[in-house]
């Protein structure tokens, strides 16, 4: 099988980048800088600033799970008629969720260890199809 070479162009382009800094626009911008609105309706005796901002931060853990509980994985609606059956399932809908994190933290942690991401499946797929 002789294939034929295909000739590619090779394009060089040169460029230049002048910056000049607009002190009081960035001034301005720095003022702002990591400032934004939290509102809670918790007394400020009740709720530190500290604890009002790691309940923001921790935040998004929640509302990662809800989102991956109602992507993909096709629930059903189940109607349950007693507290403690909706209380059993909610617990173990918890333990579902919590495997999924588990299985997805320990492939991160093996990915990283391995130095190499996904790359090794990719070349061995290359190398079983040629």
């Amino acid at each position: 099988m002789n294939k034929k070479q295909e000739k590619i162009a090779v394009s060089t382009d040169h460029f230049s980048v002048e910056l000049k800094l607009k002190k009081a626009t960035f001034e301005k911008a720095l003022y702002h800088c990591g400032y934004y609105p939290l509102l809670t309706n918790k007394p400020k005796e009740d709720l530190t600033i500290e604890a009002a901002m790691m309940a923001h931060k921790n935040q998004y853990k929640s509302e990662h799970t809800n989102r991956r509980a109602k992507s993909g994985y096709n629930l059903e609606p189940i109607y349950l008629q007693t507290p403690e059956r909706i209380e059993a399932l909610l617990f173990l809908f918890k333990i579902a969720l919590q495997i999924i994190v588990l299985i997805k933290r320990a492939a991160r942690t093996n990915i990283r260890k391995r130095d190499m991401g996904l790359d090794i499946f990719l070349t061995q797929a290359e190398k079983s199809t040629v």
